[in-house]
Parts: C-alpha cells; structure tokens; sequence
C-alpha cells in the first residue's frame, strides 16, 4: 500500500487543512544530580516530557481565503481541541503559540505555522512519599554518617612511622579481602577488582586526611560499574551482605597496648574495619531500593524473595548497630532500618506469591512457562527457582512458582 494512502485528512476542531510537513517532539525529562567527592552522577527519570507538535500547514482553491477564516476562528477558539493529524492521528492539544499566517494570492492558497502541545488534565499535585528515594538518602545518609565517624577516630599524623604503615597495611587488607570475597558470592560488578589498585593507592596518599581517605573506600565499595545487564537486585543486595562475612571485617578483640601509639594503632585498624562494613550496608541498602522496580531486569519478583532481602538486610543493620560506639551512626543505621522497613513492606504487597505447581508430565520449561503465564520468555524463571537440570524436561513434581 502506497504511504499516501495511509495518510488521514488533517483537521482542527473539524475544519480541514492541508499539511505539508509534520514534526514532533517526544521524549523524557531527567534531572542530573552531581554529588561532592562522586565521580558519576545520578540521573533521576522525572516522566515522560511533553509532547510538542509543529504542523505547516495550507488551504488552496477558489475559497481559500474562506476556508482559512474558518481555521483562524477554530484556532481561536478557548480550550483544548481535536487535532487530527495525517500521521499521529486523532490527538488533544492546545495551541501553544498564535498562528502565523501567509495569503498567496497569485497561488490561491494560505500557508499557516501551527504549534500545538498535548492537552493535559487540570489537577492538582497529590503529597506522596517515595519509599525507594528515602532509602536511597537513607544509605547516603549512613556512608556520610560513617565517613565522619571514621574522620573523627583514624590518625596518623603526628604519630610514629609504623602507625601509618599498619592503618596502610589494615586498609590493603581489607580491599584484598572484600576484592577476593566478590567472587565467593558471584556479584558480577567490574568496579570491585578493577579499582581495587588504584584505590588503594589514592588511600595511601590520603592517610593524612581521613575524611577524603574515607570516600576513597566509599566509592570502592560502589555498585555503580555493573559488568552485565542481567543482573538482579535482588541478588546483589543478598550478595553484598554476603560480603561481612566472606571478607572478614569484623571488630577486633581488645587487647592489651601499654603505649599510646599502639593503642591509636588498633583504634585505626578498629576504624577501617568498620568503614568498610558501614560501607558495604550502605550499598545493601541501596540496592533493596532497585528490587521489584523497573530497574531490576528480572521479570517478576515474589512477595517471600522480597520479605527475605529486607529480613536479611534487617538483621545486618541491627548487627552493626550493637557494634558501632559512635551516636551518629547509630542514627543513621536507625534511620535506615526505618526506611529499609518501610519501602520493602510497602512494595511486597503488591508481588505475586508463590505457590505450588505440579505438571501432568514433564514437559519443555518453554511450554511450562506459556501455560503459565502466556509468555515463553519466563522458562529461566522456573529453571532458576526450582534448580531444573535440563530446561527441556521439567519433571513432574511440585515446583515453586508464582502466581502471575
């Protein structure tokens, strides 16, 4: 079929044009926001921008001039109005600049430049809080917390040689142990091993300057420099916690210094270590906020998986707060068990559930899924779930699957 004939007939408000050329302006709007001592920023999506049109359009014949009064009063008229356009269809805009009109005589014809926006709804903002965005300034809240904590207790200047060399020693440990404990837990984030020498040598020449040496860590930890796009929040959040035990950070028994400089020692070691867990809590906590959203690639979370990264994740953060001595962690690891709470109960409630599922006999996980769900793309979700060994012959027994 030939393009012209696709074509409908222009009009506004029923009177009918001509168009010669149509264009249209569609997108997103984003905010940028730039953070101090980050080297990436965060781009929040802020919905979808508004659509703009820009039609030139012309009437032509004997009663060109009519046929252009009747436009010029419809294009008048108050309101919002009916845009049928020869591409986009019918549409409900307003224009949003005065027309700009040219009368040809010798052509017998009017050129008019319309520009129109899409007609919107006349309401007014509802107050509503963003569960996902507090625990995100939540774990902010608790890296800035804990980057203080550390600035106030790690020293080294004015000390002896050995007390900087042992703070250097504790830091390379503990970026060893957690770059060697990424593997352990299968968190497939490229940052860990790839920044690990770099970031430690920006640490050494920071040890005079703790607060600064304490964002080294901080955007070591960091979870933006994700290496597939498979991944799933879900997992990264477990996996993260997964870390405080795989990369041995806990606090250090207390033993017996009889000099000052040893005991400052320790107080630096005590300090990193706990950096670096406040740190990787701060991620965890970040990550639940991604889970069950748009930006997790797995299709569909479950209530139960939901409910488990937030216990687990829970149970983390009271953990650190019967460590932690300073009082400003404590609040910012009571905040955000707070927001952690709030956000993962709220958007649970709206999962699927899981429930129990037995074939007739074993089948395809492609057709198990279409039966399911209508959707074949979905076989990996009961492969993962229900550890299947084949995806061409999924046995007949109770499997774990959710309900939509």
């Amino acid at each position: 079929m030939a393009l012209s004939t696709q074509l409908r007939p222009a009009s506004f408000r029923g009177v009918p044009f001509e168009v010669d050329v149509g264009e249209l302006e569609a997108g997103r709007r984003t905010q940028v926001h730039e953070y101090p001592r980050r080297d990436k920023p965060y781009v929040e999506d802020l919905g979808r921008a508004t659509r703009s049109l820009s039609v030139q359009a012309f009437v032509i014949g004997e009663d060109y001039i009519e046929r252009a009064n009747r436009l010029l009063a419809a294009l008048e008229e108050t309101g919002s109005g009916t845009l049928v356009h020869p591409w986009l269809g019918s549409l409900r805009v307003t224009l949003s600049n005065p027309a700009r009109i040219t009368f040809d005589r010798s052509l017998g014809l009017a050129r008019l430049q319309l520009s129109f926006v899409e007609a919107g709804e006349l309401s007014f903002p509802a107050a509503a809080s963003s569960t996902q965005a507090q625990s995100r300034l939540a774990a902010q809240g608790l890296e800035d917390a804990s980057a203080a904590s550390f600035a106030n207790t790690f020293l080294v200047e004015g000390k002896p040689d050995f007390v900087g060399e042992s703070a250097f020693a504790e830091l390379g440990s503990a970026f060893g142990a957690i770059t060697a404990a990424v593997g352990q837990t299968g968190i497939q984030v490229a940052g860990y091993v790839n920044t690990a020498g770099s970031a430690l040598s920006r640490a050494r020449s920071l040890l005079s300057d703790p607060l600064s040496l304490a964002y080294v860590a901080m955007d070591y930890l960091g979870l933006s420099e994700l290496s597939g796009g498979l991944q799933r929040w879900g997992n990264i959040a477990r996996s993260v916690l997964r870390l405080l035990d795989a990369a041995g950070l806990q606090p250090l028994g207390v033993l017996p210094f009889t000099t000052p400089s040893r005991r400052t020692a320790d107080a630096n070691a005590q300090a990193v270590r706990a950096l670096m867990r406040q740190g990787v809590i701060a991620q965890a906590i970040g990550a639940s906020s991604f889970v069950g959203s748009s930006a997790d690639t797995s299709q569909t979370r479950a209530y139960d998986d939901q409910l488990a990264v937030r216990n687990d994740l829970i149970a983390a953060i009271d953990a650190e707060t019967l460590r932690t001595d300073s009082d400003t962690v404590f609040d910012a690891l009571q905040a955000a068990r707070s927001r952690v709470w709030e956000d993962m109960t709220t958007r649970s409630r709206d999962s699927a559930r899981l429930t129990l599922y037995t074939p007739v006999i074993p089948m395809p996980a492609l057709a198990l899924s279409y039966d399911l769900y209508e959707d074949a793309s979905r076989d990996v979700e009961i492969i993962d779930r229900n550890r299947v060994n084949h995806p061409g012959f999924v046995p007949a027994r109770p499997l774990r699957v959710l309900t939509r």
